[in-house]
């Protein structure tokens, strides 16, 4: 369909990469859009943004102790974890969180809440990523926030964004969030964050692959275990089919997320 439509009317491109704006990291998106992962891994690799370890487990604390190193060096920026799988998500978000936790960051008491999720502890100052919309209460999926208050299963969340505005459910009513300091890559669609660490696993391919590299404007950091992807040519084969181009070199800059 979309194929008849260009023949009889046109189309636009967009052709100019606008959230990254170091030559090099452009230049790697130019060129996932064109299908080279070969070429725009090696540029990450030769700046030492991929990071090799042994092993899955390996790959993610390692990625935890970057993270914790840079929020504490600088809490300004916006930074988020991607991985593929929930469980994934889920096991990151726990390790983050932990760091927040020991660093006196988080409110001293946990709150054991049931989510459709799952059954999670949170507490005033924790980072939530809803997974579901409510517009009633002004909550759309993917939305980004801060806990300001618990009471029970009462809920107030600052929401990112240039409102800055604040939301309250009760849990047993609402319960699609869960913790946002790392996410699924399809959950950064259109995002755009200072800094990204990306948690490889077996189950990524071109079009998340794609998504993941693009949503930075900084830097990007990608772990990566040899027993999953053994070196870079094998890592490029892994992601590298041409991905649609539309996803990385959209102009449009989305509010960005905190953390």
């Amino acid at each position: 369909m979309f194929g008849v439509l260009k023949d009889r009317h046109g189309a636009a491109v967009l052709s100019e990469v606008r959230r990254q704006y170091k030559p090099d990291d452009k230049r790697a998106s130019e060129m996932m859009a064109e299908g080279n992962f070969d070429a725009a891994l090696a540029i990450y690799d030769r700046k030492g943004a991929i990071h090799w370890t042994r092993t899955q487990k390996e790959a993610r604390e390692e990625l935890v102790e970057k993270w914790a190193r840079d929020t504490a060096e600088n809490n300004g920026k916006s930074r988020f974890v991607f991985a593929y799988c929930n469980i994934d998500v889920d096991a990151l978000n726990a390790a983050l969180r932990a760091v927040r936790k020991e660093r006196g960051e988080l409110e001293w008491e946990d709150h054991s809440i049931r989510t459709a999720n799952g059954r999670f502890d949170f507490s005033a100052g924790d980072r939530v990523q809803f997974t579901g919309t409510d517009k009633r209460l002004g909550i759309d999926n993917a939305d980004t926030g801060t806990i300001e208050m618990i009471e029970g299963e009462k809920l107030r969340v600052r929401l990112d964004g240039p409102e800055r505005k604040s939301v309250e459910f009760e849990a047993g009513s609402f319960g699609h969030f869960r913790h946002g300091y790392a996410g699924t890559v399809w959950k950064g669609q259109g995002d755009t964050l200072d800094q990204t660490y990306l948690y490889h696993s077996e189950h990524w391919r071109s079009a998340p692959s794609y998504v993941a590299l693009t949503r930075h404007r900084e830097r990007t950091d990608l772990f990566v275990a040899t027993n999953t992807a053994k070196d870079l040519a094998v890592l490029a084969t892994n992601t590298g089919l041409a991905p649609l181009l539309a996803l990385a070199l959209s102009p449009i800059a989305m509010p960005a997320m905190s953390w």
